[in-house]
């Protein structure tokens, strides 16, 4: 039973009635639909002897059983809600806001990327300089998922409950503004600086260059460079930005906030009404 519970007494696992109310035939069945060949991507980086390592995917996975394991990805795109867990051992309330983003398969994923990092990178963005530099927020950041069929747009903000009024409504302020009218040439510029030196970085060590490798083939099944990679970021324009904004708009939001307040402490001070 402890395994099922995380801190604060919160179920990630599950409880120890349903886990204990799992068969034999059901796990057995999941297993069979989801560990199989087509669920399974195998990759290497580095100087490796390429007969080799096949002999040894080969050998540990010839036998396994066939199949797809398939499965259907949901957007979310233009959901909006609300749900606050109240937890009165936590001295801050932590905020996290989503809206949809282009999946990982879109080639919209730069320039998604540039604007999550141009508005809300962890310094240098709106969201530092309007939230964490003057005090208001100990964190306020949005970064970009590609994920497999439904990306995401997240905004993480971090402050004392006081202040939650005045953070989301900044928060919304530039999201407008940024809907409206976009992010500027300057912005893009240094964003593009900074995201260059990222993936450059990333691909000098093993897993950075592993993850880009799988995800790359199980999602796009394309092979890409490190220079593929560049070349795409250089080419992000303006436009392209506000091609995602048209049809992913950054104001358009699920909101989940953990903290010491109550709903209806959170829905006063924070004015939200959906």
């Amino acid at each position: 039973a402890g395994l099922t519970l995380a801190a604060n007494n919160r179920p990630v696992l599950g409880t120890t009635q349903s886990v204990g109310g799992l068969s034999r035939d059901q796990m057995k069945s999941y297993f069979d639909r989801r560990y199989v060949t087509g669920n399974v991507t195998v990759g290497v980086a580095g100087k490796v002897d390429w007969p080799q390592f096949c002999d040894l995917v080969a050998g540990s996975c010839s036998e396994w059983p066939s199949g797809d394991g398939s499965r259907d990805a949901r957007s979310a795109n233009g959901a909006t809600g609300l749900r606050v867990i109240t937890q009165k051992k936590i001295q801050q309330e932590h905020i996290l806001l989503m809206a949809s983003a282009p999946p990982a398969e879109s080639p919209d994923r730069f320039a998604a990327d540039v604007l999550a990092t141009a508005v809300g990178d962890g310094t240098g963005s709106r969201l530092f300089w309007d939230l964490v530099d003057p005090g208001l927020a100990e964190t306020a950041e949005i970064d970009y998922h590609e994920f497999n069929g439904a990306g995401t747009f997240m905004t993480y903000v971090c402050c004392e409950p006081d202040n939650v009024g005045k953070c989301l409504s900044r928060v919304r302020a530039i999201y407008r503004q940024v809907n409206s009218e976009n992010v500027r040439d300057d912005e893009i510029k240094q964003v593009k600086n900074k995201a260059a030196a990222r993936i450059v970085l990333r691909s000098e060590r093993p897993m950075g260059r592993l993850l880009p490798l799988g995800f790359n083939w199980v999602y796009r099944h394309e092979y890409r460079t490190v220079d593929d990679d560049l070349s795409a970021l250089q080419s992000v324009t303006r436009d392209d930005i506000a091609r995602v904004l048209a049809v992913h708009p950054l104001d358009r939001l699920t909101t989940v906030a953990v903290g010491p307040m109550t709903e209806d402490e959170f829905r006063r001070h924070a004015a939200v009404t959906n």
